[in-house]
């Protein structure tokens, strides 16, 4: 059964994993707002830039908690030292080791819901952030391809062209890299886009 003890150090343990988590995750989204400012002028949708930031931070979660969780533990027992509280609990007979059964069990928890995230959520998150980028693209005129310039198209795809109109390509190359053993290269002099 939880003491008053336990559920403090659990309360200010899951506040401090929230606060950081929520700190890192604007330093990430921050980092992708190229990606975000892309895909809002691309589909002219606002509503696809809170799905892109729950994708974002979704795809990131392995990243984000066990660092949100070490700083909390950190944070959490250095101002339980600076302000004499671990002296105060173990003046009430209460030993340093009932704080750190508190803190593994805690982190026990949090390691069995990030393996279930690992496992099915970030796989999700990563197709899904996957199709995203490809439909914005799909939505952009001209797929995004700029003349005379190297255009990516997904991570495996790149093409060049000397004119672009909104359904017509002329003088281009396609670089296609899924497959790194073969070199595939397509010459047109001009393509339509579908």
């Amino acid at each position: 059964m939880l003491k008053v003890i336990d559920r403090y150090i659990i309360r200010e343990l899951i506040s401090g994993i929230l606060f950081i988590s929520g700190a890192i995750a604007i330093v990430i989204v921050t980092t992708k707002i190229g990606d975000v400012v892309r895909i809002t002028t691309y589909t002219q949708r606002p509503i696809l830039i809170l799905n892109l930031i729950a994708l974002i931070i979704s795809v990131n979660l392995n990243l984000i908690v066990p660092v949100a969780f070490l700083s909390s533990v950190t944070g959490t027992f250095m101002r339980l030292s600076a302000d004499s509280e671990i002296v105060g609990i173990n003046s009430l007979g209460i030993p340093t080791k009932r704080l750190l059964k508190t803190t593994l069990l805690l982190a026990t928890i949090i390691f069995a819901i990030m393996t279930l995230v690992n496992f099915y959520l970030i796989p999700l998150a990563n197709r899904s952030l996957e199709g995203l980028y490809i439909y914005a693209t799909i939505k952009k005129k001209n797929l995004g391809i700029e003349p005379y310039k190297f255009s990516e198209l997904g991570e495996n795809i790149i093409i060049y062209a000397t004119e672009a109109s909104d359904n017509l390509i002329k003088n281009l190359v396609i670089i296609n890299r899924k497959d790194k053993s073969i070199s595939n290269v397509i010459y047109a002099r001009e393509g339509k886009l579908s």
